[in-house]
């Protein structure tokens, strides 16, 4: 990208600082800036001797720039002014708390994503930005409920104008043991520009309220995923109708009822006329990987036994617990080794390849990791893997998983040599820390004879060295 304006000379040599009328920097994926992030205008002695003060700026992107630290401070902020109105600092390594400074401070900040960091606390100061448009903060460390002003239910607050905001995947633990943001789910009522809403694995509880998105025009509405969270009771039809069938997900909840004669109505889509309830979530007893039925050959499964999945849209029969085998897929021993090219001298044993990635990407830090590294749970039951009909790994899909590489580890070249691997998608990771690492990765793909998809997005890599066409 270009930058606007022009930078103003500094008088005289050496050290000081000088003021810039530079609107728009992007400086994102660039190694250069990795490091602390305890005063931002160290990014300006990376290319200058002073320090420069940006008035007139904008627009901020540093994703992707290996920054770590704690969250600067106001005074630090200082240093681009208040007329930032777009920054990203997604997939950086940025801690500790915000302070509510930042709210009041930032008045004209409209889109801020800060996603794939570590930054705790609650989010009362994000409650303060009064022109937000977009929020973006999926994968931190916070906790709390969430804040009246980005509820849309403080009528002084420019909240109101919230198009996207997304709040999933916190991991932070409260001091009551919690993880993740409580509270009771919000109806978002006065949200009348939202667009596209993700509070999925989380813990919001309560029930989905008769106003839920009532402003929101469904025409113009995209999303709303509310999954993994602690949502319960009836699901009430009337302001869920308004939506496309399959715009508001609610999968692994604890749903116990629905309002059928709305809900299941056949004319809201070619999936519900086709398989009735299970296209809107799962009944009690059975499950599915995503909570309900899209397609013919992906049904909602039954359980062993009623009671391992007593809410509407289970993704499992619970982890220590077997499906129900008629319609579910075979799966290979754990230990057996499969017929595939050698590697290591030695035939693969798939859970091993598995165990591998898990070890070397800080496994037990994994937002998701259901089934993963347990005795008892066939691998084709672990998260983010799918099998082919002969129960060999044919799927691999933890994108945006917090998969992030332990010092000392390489990312695993045995995972070519799974025998039946279409699809291997790990995005939005951190897996690529070291330099020339994908030389090492790639330099056995050739193996991969059946890999149709291989998605490596957001997560550093500099280059495809090693991958040669044929």
């Amino acid at each position: 990208e270009s930058m606007e304006g022009d930078t103003a000379a500094a008088s005289g040599g050496g050290g000081g600082t000088v003021t810039s009328s530079l609107q728009y920097i992007d400086l994102s994926e660039s190694d250069a800036l990795g490091g602390t992030f305890s005063n931002l205008m160290e990014i300006t002695s990376t290319f200058s001797s002073q320090f420069i003060y940006f008035p007139r700026l904008s627009d901020l992107y540093l994703s992707g720039c290996r920054l770590h630290g704690d969250f600067p401070n106001m005074a630090q902020l200082a240093t681009f002014g208040s007329t930032l109105e777009r920054c990203s600092l997604d997939d950086n390594g940025l801690t500790g708390t915000i302070s509510t400074d930042f709210g009041t401070t930032m008045t004209n900040l409209r889109v801020f994503t800060a996603s794939g960091n570590d930054l705790e606390g609650n989010l009362s100061a994000f409650g303060e930005l009064v022109k937000i448009r977009h929020l973006n903060l999926r994968g931190n460390s916070f906790t709390g409920t969430i804040p009246e002003k980005l509820r849309c239910e403080d009528s002084t607050s420019g909240a109101t104008l919230l198009e996207k905001l997304d709040l999933s995947r916190q991991r932070g633990i409260s001091s009551a043991g919690t993880t993740g943001l409580t509270g009771t789910l919000p109806s978002f009522s006065q949200c009348e520009d939202l667009r596209r809403l993700d509070l999925s694995h989380n813990q919001l509880g309560g029930q989905v309220s008769e106003n839920f998105l009532q402003s929101v025009d469904p025409l113009i509405f995209e999303s709303a995923s509310l999954s993994s969270n602690l949502i319960e009771g009836e699901l009430p039809g009337k302001p869920l109708v308004r939506f496309d069938a399959d715009a508001i997900d609610l999968r692994d909840n604890r749903i116990t009822s629905l309002e059928i004669d709305l809900m299941c109505d056949s004319s809201r889509s070619g999936a519900i006329a086709a398989f009735g309830c299970d296209a809107v979530l799962c009944p009690p007893g059975t499950y599915a990987r995503i909570g309900r039925q899209e397609e013919a050959d992906e049904p909602c499964l039954p359980c062993d036994i009623d009671t391992q999945s007593q809410y509407w849209g289970s993704i499992s029969c619970g982890n220590d617990q077997s499906v129900g085998t008629e319609s579910a897929p075979s799966t290979t021993p754990l230990d057996t080794p499969v017929n595939t090219p050698l590697y290591n001298e030695g035939p693969v044993i798939e859970k091993d390849v598995l165990l591998e990635l898990y070890d070397a990407t800080g496994g037990e830090d994994w937002f998701n990791k259901v089934g993963w590294a347990t005795e008892s749970t066939p691998i084709c039951e672990w998260y983010g893997i799918q099998c082919a009909e002969d129960g060999t790994v044919e799927s691999i899909d933890l994108g945006g998983n917090n998969l992030a590489l332990v010092d000392g580890k390489t990312l695993p070249t045995s995972l070519f040599y799974l025998p039946s691997l279409k699809y291997l998608i790990l995005k939005e990771n951190t897996l690529f820390k070291y330099s020339n690492a994908e030389l090492e990765f790639f330099k056995d793909i050739g193996a991969a004879n059946l890999l149709e998809a291989l998605d490596l997005s957001s997560t550093g890599l500099s280059g495809v060295s090693g991958i040669q066409g044929g």
